[in-house]
C-alpha cells in the first residue's frame, strides 16, 4: 500500500498502481455533523484510512456529485460515472464514497429483547399488546 500526504495527515491508497487519488484535490475538512456529529471514525463505519480520506476530499466529492463542480479530468469524470450508477467503484476513493453513500441512505435497526432486529421507517406506529396497554393506562 502507498500513502499520499496532505496537509491533514496520509492516507493510504492501495495498491501501488498510480495514485488513485490523482485528480482530485485535497480542501478543508469535510464533517457531516447530522450523520457523523463525532467524526467519521467513531462510529465504526469506516476505516482510519476511509474517515481520512472523507475528511480531507469529502467536499470536492460531494460538489462533485451535486453538481456544483464541473469534472476537471478523467478520474472526477469517473467518479460521476459512479455516483450515476453508470459504472461500478474501482477505486479507493470511489468505493469510499459509495460506502458513505449507503451509510447514509441506511435505515436505524432497532434490537429487542429476543435478540432480532427490525428496519426502523419514520412514522411507525408502535404495536403494544392489549395486557400492557392496560398497564401503561393505569400510569
Amino acid at each position: 500500500m502507498s500513502k499520499t500526504s496532505t496537509s491533514k495527515g496520509s492516507v493510504k491508497t492501495g495498491s501501488g498502481k498510480g495514485d488513485p487519488l490523482e485528480g482530485f484535490s485535497p480542501g478543508p475538512m469535510f464533517y457531516d455533523t447530522k450523520k457523523f456529529p463525532r467524526g467519521f471514525n467513531k462510529y465504526g463505519e469506516f476505516t482510519k484510512d476511509e474517515a481520512n480520506l472523507l475528511h480531507t476530499y469529502g467536499h470536492e466529492l460531494l460538489d462533485l456529485e451535486k453538481g456544483e463542480k464541473k469534472p476537471d479530468n478523467k478520474a472526477q469524470k469517473q467518479f460521476l460515472a459512479v455516483c450515476r450508477g453508470e459504472r461500478a467503484a474501482e477505486t479507493f476513493i470511489e468505493k469510499t464514497w459509495m460506502k458513505y453513500l449507503d451509510r447514509l441512505n441506511r435505515k436505524p435497526k432497532v434490537v429487542n429483547a429476543f435478540g432480532s432486529s427490525t428496519q426502523v421507517n419514520e412514522g411507525d406506529s408502535m404495536v403494544v399488546p392489549a395486557d400492557l396497554e392496560e398497564d401503561l393506562d393505569d400510569e
